[in-house]
């Protein structure tokens, strides 16, 4: 806990963003388990959207895109929440180096006991937004494999209802 309040500002962002990207996964988990599970529902709708589409070649495919749209997009957020916890993390750290030197200035010396609260504050958001970055990007990679794999499943399975 020491360690986390010892990050900053920058750590309350950071933990948003794990919340976020929590629950990101947990949908895109959930719809895809789904896909799974209640193929022939997705089917059902993916008929529909091919009829508004107006059937012809690649309709089934654009269907399918627009009915997994949601999911997809979910997925995409991960990677995009994965950047900003690197960038914030780097940010932290900047405004722990500069916290650093206006210690020092306020102090009129310079030493590592005066730097070391700042350099401390820095070395902790970016551990933080690094170890947030990781999982992040690596669920979005997982994920998105998922989709394109449903996606694939359901599209034989239309297609093999329709022979």
């Amino acid at each position: 806990m020491q360690a986390y309040l010892a990050g900053g500002p920058v750590m309350y962002v950071l933990t948003l963003l794990s919340v976020i990207a929590v629950s990101l996964i947990l949908y895109s988990a959930k719809a895809l388990r789904s896909m799974r599970k209640d193929s022939g529902n997705w089917i059902s709708r993916i008929r529909t959207s091919v009829q508004e589409l107006g059937g012809g070649e690649g309709a089934a495919v654009q269907a399918i895109e627009r009915i997994c749209f949601t999911t997809h997009s979910a997925i995409l957020w991960l990677s995009r929440l994965a950047s900003m916890a690197t960038l914030l993390g780097l940010l932290g750290t900047v405004l722990g180096i500069s916290q650093a030197f206006a210690d020092m200035q306020v102090q009129g010396q310079a030493g590592p006991d005066v730097f070391a609260a700042g350099i401390y504050q820095a070395l902790h958001t970016t551990i933080a937004g690094l170890i947030l970055a990781l999982p992040f990007l690596l669920a979005h990679h997982l994920l998105k494999d998922a989709l394109a794999v449903r996606q694939l499943d359901l599209l034989s399975k239309m297609k093999g209802q329709d022979s």
